[in-house]
């Protein structure tokens, strides 16, 4: 059996069963295949998100991906090293204070992604001083005010869409995979036993003005199943997370796993659509955030049932019009 199949064998059986079909009438909401900003502001659902221990919080916009030329990307940071004399550059002052509460929010993301846990990056302008602590540690070079390694680039852009969510919505999730010096992401005791379900793995490099993508582990792949986290699925419509791509295709297609010590089995690296290949972050949820058709309660991500075109979850949010 294979070691997805073996995974489905034992979050399913209540409701499928191994092998078995989705009852009738599970598809999710097809609203969420065109909803955007709208499904956000509706939900009210912040864009900002929070790290504890070592357990990412996800909660960045999907808009927060792309690294400008004159902020992030630029050749003062780029070159001169992610430091807090860095951060105090003229071209840094000047793209952040574009629009500040956005800048702010993907400052946020890089520092946790870049900089080890227990350091800090700060920034003072426009009469305001930014704080963002490190926390997974994924660019030492860059991190220690050196130019940025293609390596550390294609690693900083995966974790960077690792944390994106179209919803805008805090999940607690788990990030695995190589740091920039060959060193698994450390693990909090008993991060792997609670984000028991593996999502998706991510890659790609946004500094070079290339693009980042998504592929699914097939855990939310099933017609019934949803979640508050849909970059990685598979039956997404490739714009859905734009811009990060999504592949459409299962991560066992175009990734190659390994056990890692500490951490266990992961994808390491995937070979994109151009060919590429790139060293690839995991993510990992939760079974509270795996949303079932049945499990009782009608989620954000399902819709009435329409007997007309059999779509949305009879069983949680009863009949359209009913």
């Amino acid at each position: 059996m294979t070691r997805p199949a073996f995974i489905w064998c034992l979050v399913l059986p209540a409701l499928l069963g191994c092998g078995g079909q989705a009852p009738q009438g599970t598809l999710v909401s097809r609203d969420l295949l065109t909803a955007g900003d709208e499904l956000v502001t509706q939900n009210g659902m912040s864009t900002n998100g929070m790290s504890t221990n070592g357990m990412s919080t996800n909660g960045m916009s999907t808009n927060g991906l792309s690294l400008s030329a004159t902020g992030v990307g630029s050749s003062t940071v780029s070159t001169k090293g992610l430091s807090n004399q860095t951060l105090a550059s003229a071209a840094f002052n000047a793209w952040f204070q574009q629009n500040a509460t956005y800048s702010n929010m993907v400052m946020t993301y890089v520092v946790r992604c870049a900089v080890p846990s227990g350091q800090t990056r700060t920034y003072t302008g426009g009469g305001t001083t930014y704080s963002w602590p490190g926390l997974l540690g994924v660019a030492p070079v860059w991190s220690s005010g050196a130019a940025i390694p293609v390596l550390e680039q294609q690693l900083v852009s995966a974790c960077l869409a690792a944390h994106a969510n179209r919803f805008g919505l805090h999940v607690d999730f788990s990030i695995e995979g190589y740091r920039g010096d060959g060193l698994p992401i450390p693990l909090a005791t008993g991060e792997s036993a609670a984000y028991p379900i593996q999502e998706g793995s991510f890659f790609g490099n946004l500094f070079n003005g290339g693009s980042v993508y998504s592929c699914s582990m097939g855990k939310t792949d099933t017609a019934g199943v949803s979640g508050p986290r849909e970059c990685a699925m598979s039956d997404m419509p490739s714009n859905v997370c734009a811009p990060m791509i999504n592949t459409d295709q299962p991560c066992w297609n175009m990734c190659v796993g390994a056990n890692v010590p500490g951490v266990g089995w992961i994808y390491v690296s995937c070979t994109a659509p151009n060919g590429q290949v790139y060293p690839a972050l995991d993510t990992s949820l939760s079974s509270s955030d795996i949303y079932w058709c049945g499990d009782g309660v009608c989620q954000f991500t399902e819709s009435c049932y329409n007997p007309s075109n059999g779509t949305g979850c009879l069983a949680d949010c009863g009949q359209c019009g009913g």
